[in-house]
């Protein structure tokens, strides 16, 4: 907030960029949850844990450069655009690393930015859900999204977070009896080419 109000009172040209929506994977989840595959939605659960913005960085908080605003902008980003903003939420943060080692300097020094991010609420929609976004862990497994209805589930697994593609998506619906990959349409991957390391992304001016 300190940020935008500073932009917009000094009236500076600025943008957010945010590729992972851009991503054929994440708008054929969103596609598959608006059409009805798994029906309504009841909950959503989201797990993401990076080794990095732990203890053996310098990212601080002060910077503006930390597990929050990094990891946890461009996830929950992605996530509120499949399953739907929060109605309402409660949220706590943490730190598991208070300090860090500045490598040039081999000086330890006190971290200000939390590695633990922990959401529960409400979406629009009515359903539950959950996001717990983590730093500095040693043997990381990466991203799990799951997505209950009421005639089924979605499950997307990722190496690290959203934006870094390499995603695995696994579907049952009403009439399917067991969990199998989901292929994504010719039609979203022609509409939404996810090249990540041409940095394509969607831009929001403001």
């Amino acid at each position: 907030m300190e940020v935008q109000e500073w932009v917009e009172s000094a009236q500076l040209p600025n943008v957010i960029g945010l590729q992972t929506i851009q991503s054929p994977t994440i708008n054929y989840v969103k596609d598959l949850l608006a059409n009805g595959y798994i029906g309504k939605v009841l909950s959503a659960n989201l797990r993401v844990s990076v080794n990095y913005l732990g203890g053996g960085d310098q990212v601080t908080a002060d910077l503006y450069g930390n597990l929050l605003t990094i990891v946890g902008g461009h996830n929950l980003d992605t996530f509120t655009y499949m399953v739907g903003d929060f109605k309402e939420l409660a949220a706590v943060t943490a730190q598991q690393f208070p300090d860090i080692e500045v490598e040039d300097i081999r000086k330890i020094t006190k971290k200000t930015a939390d590695d633990q991010i922990m959401i529960t609420g409400i979406l629009t929609n009515g359903a539950a859900a959950s996001v717990h976004i983590q730093g500095g862990v040693k043997h990381k497994t990466g991203l799990s999204l799951e997505i209950f209805g009421e005639e089924g589930t979605i499950i997307l697994n990722a190496p690290a977070s959203f934006q870094f593609g390499s995603h695995q998506l696994r579907g049952a619906g009403l009439t399917e009896k067991d969990f199998h990959n989901l292929s994504i349409p010719d039609h979203i991957t022609l509409s939404h080419p996810f090249l990540y390391h041409e940095f394509l992304e969607t831009i929001y001016f403001t």
